[in-house]
């Protein structure tokens, strides 16, 4: 049976771990307390006998962080478009002081 465990960068470990009997990488700990935007994460897989894999596994993961709700221009959005109105165009005009102005348009 595979295991895998994160290994290397104690940073990274702090905020994320590695499902042992999966690899999945998942966040362990609340990413909005800290300001870095870049974790280098490297999974090592080991064996029933206790042998390494040939080579471990590193992954890049970038945080992109959205500190501010968006904000509408009407002042909220709230619309119901029921199954009739396909084919309607509806518009909704906001911004978002993370990316600056937003257009989402549904048809």
């Amino acid at each position: 049976m595979i295991t895998y465990e994160l290994v290397g960068d104690s940073t990274a470990s702090q905020y994320f771990d590695v499902h042992p009997s999966t690899g999945g990488i998942y966040v362990k700990r609340d990413l909005r307390t800290t300001s870095i935007d870049q974790f280098r994460i490297e999974v090592r897989a080991v064996d029933g006998g206790g042998r390494y894999s040939i080579a471990n596994s590193f992954r890049v993961i970038n945080v992109r962080r959205n500190d501010f709700a968006p904000r509408f221009a009407d002042g909220s959005c709230d619309l119901t478009v029921s199954a009739t109105g396909v084919g309607t165009v509806v518009r909704v005009d906001a911004s978002d002081a993370d990316i600056g102005r937003l257009y989402i348009i549904l048809y």
